[in-house]
């Protein structure tokens, strides 16, 4: 299979495979920001569009990363699937939500 070969869902067309960002947001162990943006870079280099992320990935560490990565590149063509859930911080501050 090719990283860039695609399907349809729900109207949908995405890339059949995709990035989950949990080990971005420290799942597995620490990343630093400028691995994380190197990890999106290669990915959107291989062809892939569709990437899941959600606040519970490092309380919201892999949303602002992915965010941070996919800013500069064509809303129209990546695919982000967020599952909707926000965090209050102790400070009363939110993370997480739709990107």
């Amino acid at each position: 299979m090719k990283a860039a070969e695609t399907t349809t869902i729900r109207d949908v067309t995405v890339t059949r495979l995709g990035l989950g960002t949990a080990p971005l947001g420290g799942l597995f162990t620490p990343v630093r920001d400028d691995d994380a943006a190197s990890t999106i870079d290669a990915a959107w280099s291989c062809g892939l569009r569709l990437f899941d992320t959600a606040p519970l990935y490092g309380y919201g560490n892999a949303e602002r990363r992915l965010g941070c990565g996919l800013a500069r590149r064509p809303r129209t063509e990546s695919v982000r699937h967020d599952y909707d859930r926000v965090f209050r911080g102790r400070d009363g501050g939110t993370i997480g939500g739709p990107l």
